[in-house]
């Protein structure tokens, strides 16, 4: 190739290079999801034996902000006369458009650096506005439970997102759910499961869904749908909130389905969560593409795969579902 650019006149080395360039540019790039932050409700870090640790870390020059009050927005939870029986305290560091989560815990009386991730709380389309701890947790965390914190987001149509995480020496440190509250105000008829108003992704051991409405004149009730296995998310360090599933769709995968003469004779029926022979919400015809649940197989000890036809939500028989 060398040889062939030296013997290139000077306007085709130039043709070459442009061409170079403009291949160059056509190759994907694969960008990291940006946060954007508006923490105007957290207190920037102050106290000098929380900034210590961060010291030695490359977020010694970043914007440093600490967590709020869950009760009293902006107040500086290192004045709080918990502070001193608190294990776990996390940090967002903040420059220009990235956000990363530091949990700082407690050793030998000594604050150091638990852990670093910088996927926690970034992903498109939503604004981190907050995150905050309970005032009187730092009496729990001196007795055995963990540190919960709750990161709070929004999109631009006003649906509001709380991640929680859990700091703990006891347990694994994880984040647990994901809660998502709609801006919408229309009450779903009971079999549109997809459309609550609430509902909140628990990470635990695979996905349990938990679908919330408010009937008028009633008490709000809830469905739950659990994608039982192994979770991917029960790791502090690595978890991504880009790749964390905000609704039922996220756990699911697109198939065909097909009858077989063994099951309901031949009939492909959608079933309610109960499985009685006679909550049948209607027949798929065959051929009919439908969501199930990702790896079904390894999800489910049943013999039943939760699915997603239309704007219903049921389940079928495995042997309906092509694998």
């Amino acid at each position: 190739m060398r040889k062939f650019y030296n013997l290139c006149s000077k306007k085709a080395k130039a043709r070459l290079l442009a061409a170079i360039l403009i291949l160059s540019a056509m190759i994907p790039v694969h960008w990291v999801a940006l946060a954007d932050v508006e923490l105007s409700q957290n207190p920037l870090l102050t106290d000098q034996s929380l900034l210590n640790p961060i010291k030695q870390t490359e977020f010694a020059d970043w914007e440093l902000y600490q967590p709020t009050s869950s009760e009293i927005a902006g107040e500086d939870m290192t004045k709080d006369t918990g502070f001193q029986y608190r294990r776990f305290f996390p940090i967002i560091a903040v420059k220009e458009d990235q956000a990363v989560l530091i949990l700082l815990q407690k050793v030998d009386e000594q604050w150091a650096v638990f852990g670093v991730n910088e996927t926690a709380l970034n992903r498109q389309g939503l604004t981190l506005n907050q995150f905050a701890i309970d005032s009187n947790d730092a009496y729990n965390q001196a007795i055995s439970t963990g540190l919960p914190v709750y990161f709070h987001f929004d999109d631009n149509d006003q649906t509001h997102y709380t991640l929680g995480l859990t700091a703990t020496d006891v347990y694994t440190t994880r984040f647990d759910f994901i809660s998502i509250n709609k801006s919408w105000s229309s009450t779903p008829k009971p079999e549109e499961h997809l459309f609550a108003d609430h509902f909140t992704v628990e990470f635990n051991s695979g996905f349990n869904f938990r679908f919330h409405y408010q009937i008028p004149y009633m008490e709000l009730y809830f469905r739950m749908y659990a994608l039982t296995g192994e979770s991917e998310y029960d790791n502090f360090m690595t978890f991504n909130l880009s790749n964390a599933p905000f609704s039922l769709f996220d756990a699911m995968e697109e198939c065909v389905v097909y009858s077989d003469a063994s099951v309901n004779k031949g009939k492909i029926l959608l079933k309610q969560f109960n499985f009685d022979g006679s909550a049948t919400l209607c027949e798929i015809p065959e051929g009919a593409r439908i969501m199930r649940e990702v790896d079904f197989l390894n999800f489910t000890s049943h013999d039943w795969v939760l699915v997603v036809y239309g704007q219903m939500l049921g389940y079928l028989s495995k042997a309906n579902v092509v694998q």
